[in-house]
């Protein structure tokens, strides 16, 4: 049986609307387990008003961090990160919402020791820190899909001139898996490992199914007779 990942999360509240948090908690349980949350920022800023009744409804712990130098924060997470990771063998699991470039490396050395490691940031986010993660989530298409409507399977005004991109993307992830058919989860799997960030709402698409049929001059979709079915894709 696969071991639920147990996540740890670290916010730079610096990096995201408390508006957003519940929503990006809801996605976090998507892919585990949520055991401890911390918030760092200069709560004496008054920029942060609105945060103390959020965090404590969540259960969220926050950490005062004064900005006596640049990247006081940064640090402030990354050593705290380390210290979770080598002193709780519980824990499987990293989530850092945040965009700082200066997260990549903390993202790779955490992915050394085996633990999985998630990203969560705007579409903003430093390349480096995005690429570093096993897997990065845009706190732009979490807010799109609440904004939208939920009951559609298209998010509305959502990017549709990079899904040349997908295409591409979608037919590396094919002929690298090299099979004449191609089970579903394991597309999404090694499109995650070729684009940590890959996500299916950037090119206007809630599911992946969807997206893959929208390329149907190219790709084929076909379910087996089990229910609910399990999906197969193959190139045309």
């Amino acid at each position: 049986m696969k071991q639920e990942i147990q996540f740890f999360i670290f916010i730079d509240a610096e990096n995201i609307s408390h508006n957003l948090l519940e929503l990006v908690f809801d996605e976090i349980l998507k892919y585990g387990v949520i055991s401890g949350k911390r918030a760092y920022a200069d709560w004496s800023n008054s920029a942060y008003k609105n945060w103390p009744e959020i965090l404590d409804r969540l259960g969220v712990r926050p950490f005062q961090q004064f900005h006596y130098d640049t990247d006081e924060t940064d640090k402030a997470i990354i050593m705290d990160i380390m210290e979770i990771v080598y002193s709780n063998e519980n824990i499987n699991g990293i989530c850092l919402i945040g965009n700082d470039h200066i997260y990549g490396s903390i993202a790779r050395r955490v992915r050394e020791k085996g633990i999985y490691f998630l990203g969560i940031g705007t579409m903003q986010a430093s390349k480096k820190f995005v690429d570093s993660c096993n897997s990065f989530i845009y706190l732009d298409n979490i807010a799109k899909e609440e904004e939208g409507t939920k009951k559609a399977n298209v998010v509305k005004d959502s990017p549709k001139e990079n899904k040349s991109d997908a295409l591409r993307l979608i037919m590396k992830a094919v002929d690298d898996i090299d099979e004449e058919s191609i089970n579903l989860a394991s597309l999404a799997n090694m499109l995650k490992k070729l684009d940590p960030a890959f996500d299916s709402r950037t090119y206007g698409f809630k599911k992946l199914i969807d997206l893959v049929r929208s390329f149907k001059s190219k790709i084929v979709v076909e379910p087996d007779d089990r229910v609910p079915p399990v999906y197969y894709v193959k190139k045309k």
